[in-house]
């Protein structure tokens, strides 16, 4: 009997589902209501809610979060509700909403972006736009209206896209590098650009560098020769690293996880008569 209610329970839940997910589920209904002691009940709503965004209030989603504080779904609604206020560009509301998203992805990030240059913020904007461009991959075409935007204000400079030059060589990202150089006007800027980009295709080039380069472009660029020379053979990153010597500056992080990501590579592949040269990479090895 208890097996035959809950199947028929679960049925129930099963139809009201569908019906939700189309928006079409009625809460106030009577066979609606009886399921509100089911345990996925709050399913129901959320779905039923996402479904019809449209007519969804700042009220509905704080009564949902008071009433399931302790579901997940309350911040997927909050998602979802943000998302749609950021597709009809309703900006003032969607940045009001935008500060309760716990963890915004990149396509909301660049809606966000996007209001913030629609409601005049163009220093906060300009800032993220400048992050989300610079990165070293090709971002999603939702993305695209905010890009528009950054150029068309001038934000678009060569230190930027300098940056977004390094960024796309060090994720092995040639043709990328190549696009963001377009947009590097400066000669000074440029120079270390088509450094970077020829230390890429030779990376033992990065040994006759000159100066003009900040301490975090040099430590980049040598990143970028390290892992392009392992890429053809871990010998050569490891040769490459010796040679670098002191002028491979560990005290910078980054250049720190690259010398133990490369070792402990290249010590799988080190024949045990290299043990030798391995110890002058990395003293601690012989300890370990």
């Amino acid at each position: 009997m208890a097996k035959g209610k809950e199947s028929a329970e679960q049925l129930a839940f099963l139809k009201a589902e569908r019906l939700a997910k189309l928006g079409r589920l009625d809460l106030d209904d009577p066979a609606a209501k009886q399921l509100e002691s089911y345990p996925l009940y709050p399913y129901l709503v959320f779905n039923q809610y996402s479904a019809e965004l449209n007519r969804l209030t700042p009220e509905d989603i704080q009564q949902f979060a008071n009433r399931y504080p302790d579901s997940h779904l309350e911040g997927l609604l909050r998602f979802n509700y943000t998302e749609h206020l950021g597709e009809k560009r309703d900006w003032g509301a969607f940045l009001s909403h935008y500060t309760e998203i716990d963890s915004p992805n990149t396509e909301m990030q660049c809606r966000y972006a996007e209001a913030l240059y629609r409601q005049k913020r163009t220093t906060e904007a300009s800032k993220l736009a400048a992050s989300l461009w610079s990165v070293g991959r090709s971002q999603p075409d939702s993305c695209d209206d905010l890009f528009r935007l950054f150029r068309a204000n001038g934000d678009l400079t060569s230190d930027v896209a300098l940056k977004r030059v390094l960024n796309a060589l060090d994720a092995n990202k040639w043709g990328l590098s190549g696009y963001a150089l377009r947009f590097v006007k400066s000669e000074s800027d440029r120079r270390i650009a088509d450094a970077a980009r020829s230390v890429y295709r030779s990376p033992f080039k990065v040994l006759r560098m000159g100066s003009g380069y900040s301490a975090k472009q040099l430590a980049k660029i040598q990143r970028i020769a390290i892992e392009r020379a392992y890429r053809h053979d871990p010998y050569e990153a490891l040769n490459l690293l010796l040679k670098l010597g002191k002028g491979f500056d560990l005290s910078l992080a980054d250049n720190l996880q690259e010398l133990t990501r490369v070792g402990v590579r290249v010590a799988k592949e080190l024949d045990a008569h290299d043990r030798i040269k391995l110890a002058k990479l990395d003293p601690t090895f012989a300890s370990a």
